[in-house]
């Protein structure tokens, strides 16, 4: 079971990234992200799930890497269009407010009424890394996570929350490579963007479950270029979807980022209620999709394919028909 501060901070990071090192001159090599394509798809390891391509830009703005556009196959084209306001150590940008003090950020407000007015407080030990971050929610819910560092890494946290009137506590372990970290420098601090090097694995141990998520990168000189990532939980309940990123730098920096296949998966009854299939989705060029057809009268697909569930190749855009018996 994830906390919602676990999951409204992995939402933020998609949101707004800040580099204080680097400024908007930096020339020639500038190691900057310009844009992830991340590519979510069923690896056909006995589940199912739906593909669907995320392609996430950034523009950079006196230092800070913002989000400019977000793009999937399930939502429209988003622009984000809002520039960073400075007021001193006052940061703004949209609904979320940041508190800067001797260059490290203590406070983030959040004013969207969809993140119910959350609030989240840093504290840091002599070192300048992060010590205890403090998250308060209108309803009183809070969350209280305690860092463990070592080599410029968090590689422990524990958490401890209330929720209906009980105490929980959840630890998370954290291992790395020795690479350079494109994340790390955040506006808004998480673990991902406040280490030095890139995780190889994130292991959370909950009152309900242990989830692991591993990761393995390609590389280009220091910077990573692709990352594979997947989730493994001891719930059956919960969605595992492997993804693979691409990363494309200022400098040009980049994977050769594969074509991307439209498959579509209809019926031809799909107007009523009980007939449809299954599988569309964004694929990379040459993934395994797997197509299901619902209701007991199906008869076959419209290229004469009787498999059910079967299972094609994205070699393209397509489009796969479910035909059903007539009325």
């Amino acid at each position: 079971m994830k906390h919602p501060s676990i999951l409204f901070m992995a939402a933020i990071l998609l949101i707004i990234t800040a580099c204080h090192k680097d400024d908007d001159t930096q020339q020639p090599n500038d190691k900057r992200l310009k844009q992830i394509i991340t590519v979510a798809y069923s690896d056909n390891g006995g589940y199912y799930t739906e593909g669907v391509v995320f392609s996430t830009n950034y523009r950079w703005e006196g230092g800070v890497l913002v989000c400019d556009s977000q793009t999937s196959s399930y939502i429209e084209p988003v622009s984000d269009d809002q520039t960073l306001q400075y007021n001193g150590d006052t940061i703004t940008y949209g609904t979320i407010i940041a508190i800067r003090r001797n260059g490290k950020i203590v406070e983030v407000f959040n004013t969207d009424p969809n993140a119910m007015n959350y609030h989240c407080t840093y504290t840091y030990d002599d070192y300048g890394q992060i010590e205890k971050e403090i998250v308060t929610y209108e309803n009183n819910i809070y969350t209280t996570t305690t860092y463990t560092w070592s080599n410029g890494n968090v590689t422990r946290t524990h958490t401890e929350y209330d929720l209906q009137d009980a105490e929980h506590n959840y630890d998370t372990y954290y291992s790395y490579d020795n690479k350079e970290n494109p994340f790390k420098g955040s506006l808004i601090p998480t673990v991902r963007s406040i280490s030095r090097n890139n995780l190889l694995e994130r292991v959370q141990m909950t009152d309900y479950d242990t989830t692991r998520i591993i990761y393995n990168y390609s590389y280009k000189g220091n910077y990573p270029i692709i990352e594979y990532s997947q989730t493994l939980t001891s719930n059956t309940y919960n969605p595992i979807i492997p993804s693979k990123s691409y990363f494309v730098y200022m400098d040009g920096t980049s994977a050769n980022i594969p074509q991307i296949c439209n498959i579509t998966a209809t019926a031809n009854r799909s107007t009523e209620a009980g007939y449809y299939a299954r599988g569309g989705g964004q694929y990379e060029y040459g993934a395994t999709v797997i197509l299901q057809a619902f209701e007991r009268d199906f008869i076959r697909w419209d290229d004469g394919n009787t498999d059910n569930p079967r299972t094609v190749i994205a070699r393209g855009d397509a489009t796969y028909t479910a035909i059903y018996t007539d009325k």
